[in-house]
């Protein structure tokens, strides 16, 4: 979610933003406050209309001074301060999980530059997030920033609340990931189910959700019922060297190799299951059906080891696939909560009843 929110930032919002520090100091201004004090005598700063507010009459015993008192500290320093350093804090997270940065050069610069900057460098640090006032300010005084508020918005939502609130906040970007986010919230929804049913658990990661981790589960699990691996976006070791027939017809076409969004690989009381899972993420049936001549392909492309059990499962929304069905037991189409089910069956041992009841 880190890198999504840094990208979107990278692609959408910062190229509007300064390039370096001396531009960043054009744009700040000084904001003027008033130190309010009560004093013998009137002078050039006395505010009348609270003097008599408060004395009721001239001459007063006292008068009410209001002198100028020019600072930096602004909420439009504030928020650059803390926005900034947000920038640098994600950049630092993505780079430990994934060795990999983020943001471009350039625009690494636009946020770092501005920390050079005295003026920005001493504003306040907002440690428990920044205001609603802050950020008021800056929605309402528009152009950079008004885009600064927004990234600072986007910036809170990571650091802030649960996983829900935090994909609730980052909600207006995350259509345009739509689809790996249906096949990472599939995954989510199996292994959720898998807690619930699996005893003496232990879960563990061997790499990434990434296919550069090739033949490497993103997710194990050990339990009491036999042990469980998810691959995403990849296929286990022992079927990365088997002859590729797609490759060996599309070498002079620039094909691609094939790879399932989720393949499973489970051992339970000795023996081996494999449930291949094709996402589709659209409410255009058509399209969720492709899955299944993909389901096809899969079958031929990496053909079932020798004692493997497999069935190739087409993951779909709700909304399209309201009940799930199933074909000679080797193919099936399926929605999320169901195809949790059905790994959790699968782990218990009772792959082939449930299978057996989406036939009918």
């Amino acid at each position: 979610m880190v890198e999504v929110a840094l990208l979107h930032i990278q692609t959408n919002l910062g190229k509007h933003l300064p390039r370096h520090a001396g531009e960043w100091l054009d744009l700040i201004g000084q904001q003027t406050q008033r130190a309010v004090e009560y004093v013998d005598a009137p002078s050039a700063h006395t505010d009348w209309q609270a003097t008599i507010a408060v004395f009721g009459r001239y001459p007063s015993e006292s008068y009410i001074e209001k002198r100028p008192v020019y600072t930096h500290d602004t909420s439009f320093t504030r928020l650059l301060k803390w926005t900034a350093i947000s920038i640098a804090r994600a950049e630092t997270l993505v780079w430990a999980q994934f060795g990999r940065r983020a943001l471009e050069p350039s625009m690494r610069q636009r946020f770092s530059s501005a920390l050079e900057l005295p003026e920005v460098a001493t504003a306040a640090d907002e440690f428990d997030g920044l205001s609603e006032y802050d950020r008021d300010a800056c929605r309402q005084s528009g152009g950079v920033w008004l885009v600064l508020a927004r990234i600072a918005e986007i910036l809170m939502g990571l650091w802030t609340g649960s996983a829900s609130a935090q994909l609730l906040a980052l909600r207006p970007i995350l259509p345009e990931f739509a689809h790996q986010l249906f096949e990472l919230g599939t995954l989510g929804t199996i292994s959720s189910r898998l807690r619930e049913t699996a005893t003496e658990q232990v879960w563990t990661s061997k790499a990434p959700f990434a296919a550069a981790q090739g033949g490497r589960p993103s997710l194990s699990l050990t339990a009491k019922q036999g042990e469980w691996h998810a691959f995403y976006q990849t296929v286990p070791r022992e079927y990365r060297s088997v002859v590729s027939p797609y490759l060996s017809l599309t070498r002079d076409l620039e094909g691609a190799p094939l790879r399932p969004d989720i393949w499973i690989e489970q051992a339970v009381a000795g023996k081996r299951t494999e449930l291949i899972l094709e996402c589709k993420y659209s409410l255009n049936s058509s399209y969720v059906s492709t899955g299944v001549t993909q389901c096809f392909a899969y079958e031929v492309e990496f053909p079932p080891q020798d004692g493997a059990r497999r069935l190739h499962v087409v993951v779909g929304p709700e909304e399209v696939v309201a009940r799930p069905r199933s074909w000679g037991g080797r193919f099936a189409v399926t929605n999320p909560s169901a195809a949790s089910e059905l790994c959790a069956q699968a782990l218990e041992g009772s792959l082939e009843a449930i299978v057996t009841a989406w036939e009918g």
